[in-house]
């Protein structure tokens, strides 16, 4: 019995290679089973992420934010699958937007200061027997009410707005604004502090009341004045003496009047010597009319009553104006009224560019050589001030 080798051979070795082809092929079949359970493992893990992430999402309008802190992929050195081996997530809430810090009013109006319009004027503010600083200038809109002005020069003086008089030309109201009164830029407002006025009912004692009630009284009378009109004042020559040095020298028993029971009064108006014989009695000053006030300043010089001179200095001080600076300057400076010459002197240096368009007041001066002279020499600071810029910062007045 013969063998073909050949085909013994062919097929032995078709059988085994056979054999060991199907080996091959179920190896790899298993292989790419395994990687594709790795791949649908994958895939799983990755849908449980997403749904974790839907589930965590917070209800702004910037989803949260997954970042990934550690991943790893490894590839399988046999079979080239990818095995996720760990994956930790940090969720980011979404921050809210930070305020920007938002600038004060006081510090926009500071970084922003708008430039003087031609509604602002500047004001400068004199003082008049207030002890102070010095006051920057100040900017007001020329339709606002003065009455924001004098409560904040009241609060820097720590006085009450009720004890100050401001002046321009004439007493202000703080209801009027620059406009109602021709308050330029550049002009001056004068401050004063109005004395304590003397009220009977509070500062009289019951003494001095009676003594009051005797006045132009004939009760124990023993001398009369026969007044220009003719009329007759009755008085008493103890309290006329122990109330006036010039009475008190006219009384005595060397003196001709010491034995008169009448005494004729030529040189003054029966007004004006009732109102000084008044005052002698009550010791108090209740007259408002400034030409009264006026003269008995010149009836109170020639009787050596100084306090009664000194009172009529307080009231004429508190009626300050452009029209009657002068005359007060005048009438101060020839009876020696040292308070009202003050207070007018700095009223004029407060206002000097109109006044000297005034004609009563440079006539006034014309014919005082000597006043013109202190003026000119009170000046002289000022404008040595002005010169050198020291009036630069103001003080700025808001308000309607």
């Amino acid at each position: 019995m013969s063998f073909n080798l050949n085909t013994i051979g062919l097929n032995t070795i078709t059988t085994s290679n056979t054999a060991a082809l199907n080996s091959t092929i179920n190896n790899v079949n298993n292989n790419n089973n395994n990687n594709i359970n790795n791949i649908n493992n994958n895939n799983n893990s990755n849908n449980n992420l997403n749904m974790l992430s839907t589930t965590i999402s917070t209800p702004t309008s910037n989803p949260p934010t997954l970042q990934p802190q550690q991943a790893q992929q490894r590839q399988s050195g046999d079979n080239g699958g990818i095995t996720l081996t760990g994956q930790l997530l940090a969720i980011q809430q979404p921050q809210p937007p930070q305020p920007q810090p938002q600038q004060t009013q006081l510090q926009q109006s500071a970084n922003n200061t708008p430039p003087p319009s031609v509604e602002n004027i500047t004001i400068y503010i004199l003082p008049v027997g207030i002890q102070t600083t010095s006051l920057p200038p100040f900017l007001m809109k020329k339709h606002t009410l003065f009455k924001r002005l004098f409560g904040h020069i009241s609060q820097r003086f720590s006085i009450e707005e009720s004890q100050l008089i401001f002046l321009f030309q004439d007493r202000i109201d703080p209801e009027q604004c620059p406009n109602d009164i021709g308050l330029n830029s550049g002009e001056t407002i004068v401050v004063r502090k109005l004395k304590n006025k003397l009220r009977a009912n509070n500062l009289h004692s019951i003494f001095v009341n009676n003594i009051g009630s005797l006045f132009n009284n004939p009760v124990y009378s023993d001398i009369a004045f026969k007044l220009l009109d003719g009329s007759l004042l009755l008085s008493h020559k103890n309290i006329l003496s122990s109330r006036c040095q010039k009475f008190q020298g006219m009384f005595q028993n060397d003196m001709k009047e010491s034995q008169l029971k009448e005494i004729e009064i030529v040189n003054y108006e029966p007004a004006v010597f009732r109102k000084m014989i008044e005052y002698l009695y009550s010791d108090s000053l209740n007259e408002d009319n400034i030409d009264m006030v006026l003269q008995l300043i010149i009836i109170a010089d020639e009787y050596l009553l100084d306090t009664l001179k000194h009172r009529c200095e307080l009231k004429l001080i508190t009626e300050i104006n452009s029209n009657n600076v002068a005359l007060f300057l005048l009438k101060s400076d020839i009876y020696n009224c040292k308070f009202l010459k003050k207070s007018s002197m700095e009223f004029i240096l407060g206002n000097v560019k109109k006044l000297f368009q005034n004609k009563e007041f440079n006539k006034v001066l014309s014919e005082s050589p000597s006043l013109l002279l202190e003026v000119i020499q009170e000046m002289a600071p000022l404008y040595e001030d002005n010169v050198n810029g020291s009036r630069k910062s103001y003080f700025t007045i808001n308000g309607n």
